[in-house]
């Protein structure tokens, strides 16, 4: 897409925090919106890349403030000793995903959308109409957006190959008392570090800390979350032992070979659209593909055609393999990481 569309992407990623921003902002949206984020160093290959990322976005006329953190101010930002520097961007921040989700749930009925939940779609018929077959009924229409991203299944081959569910993980301690909160997290910013197997985490409103990560590409949950995630929680804090974990999730997101979002429309079917494989930046990114989409069914969209004419290749080895082949891959640069 060359050097301008290249730019151009950078643009709409910037947009799609903005839409966010305006969403919540239009409906009113109690999502507990805090801006503020950090990411975080740990070798000093991530002190030169966010050198390279502060000259990137002052390059894009980025109108939000970004600092550098040196390892002598780092507890400015979190109260771990595991890290060596940072890069401040007070363009983005944090907020409770749900609740926004069931905002926009609700400010989309106000406007005459019709919502349908527990409603798995067994079956595609393409065509000048496109048919969908449910459980418990058919649905017919001109147009069809397939945005199924991790959980896609079966119900398309041509682009359940391109993308793979991996998993990802969260816990939530107990409400903690507000000087260790200050400690942990002394500007209430999300944090997240720049391992290939990374850490991610921040407070929640009613003073929790929400801990995530271990992306597990092998396709299965681990039996038990906590076990799973609670060594990594301590190894960034381990004041934190003892601390009762009172909540533990976690689910599937969809990882794209190149890990840009996959938005464009089916060749043979020019009627049928899709976006998927966000990589683990959904909340944002999906907001620009609702968009994009949007325009491209109204007739045109320039960003829609340049994210559809980026090429994506199909993981190989088929359903049986293609998890365990990117398991052994990620297990190369998480070696890397560590050493």
């Amino acid at each position: 897409i060359g050097e301008e569309g290249g730019r151009e992407l950078d643009l709409m990623g910037l947009e799609a925090v903005q839409l966010v921003r305006e969403r919540v902002e239009r409906f009113k949206i109690e999502c507990d919106l805090t801006w503020g984020y950090c990411d975080l160093a740990t070798r000093q290959r991530h002190l030169a890349g966010f050198e390279e990322d502060l000259a990137h976005l002052a390059s894009l006329g980025y109108e939000h403030e970004l600092k550098l953190v040196p390892q002598e101010d780092i507890h400015s930002v979190v109260g771990s000793d595991r890290y060596i520097g940072g890069l401040i961007d007070m363009g983005s921040g944090h907020l409770h995903p749900l609740n926004l989700a069931l905002g926009e749930a609700r400010a989309a009925a106000s406007l005459g959308v019709s919502l349908f939940e527990h409603s798995r779609v067994t079956h595609i018929e393409y065509g000048k109409q496109v048919e969908v077959t449910t459980a418990h009924g058919r649905v017919t229409a001109d147009y069809l957006v397939i945005g199924c991203n991790a959980y896609l299944n079966d119900l398309n081959p041509e682009l359940g190959g391109r993308v793979l569910p991996a998993g990802s993980y969260i816990l939530a301690t107990e409400v903690l008392d507000r000087r260790l909160r200050q400690r942990l997290l002394p500007q209430n910013m999300a944090v997240c570090d720049q391992n290939v197997a990374l850490d991610y985490y921040r407070l929640s409103a009613d003073g929790r800390l929400l801990f995530g990560g271990a992306c597990n590409y092998s396709g299965r949950d681990p039996k038990d979350i906590k076990a799973f995630m609670l060594p990594k929680m301590l190894r960034v804090f381990p004041e934190l032992a003892g601390t009762a974990i009172e909540f533990q999730w976690g689910g599937m997101i969809g990882i794209g070979a190149n890990r840009l979002p996959q938005i464009g429309r089916l060749k043979e079917y020019p009627n049928v659209f899709y976006a998927q494989a966000y990589s683990g930046h959904g909340l944002n990114a999906t907001h620009m593909a609702g968009k994009l989409v949007a325009e491209a069914i109204r007739g045109e969209s320039r960003g829609f055609d340049l994210f559809a004419s980026v090429p994506h290749i199909t993981f190989p080895g088929g359903p049986a393999l293609r998890s365990p082949l990117l398991a052994l891959g990620m297990l190369w640069h998480r070696m890397k990481d560590i050493f």
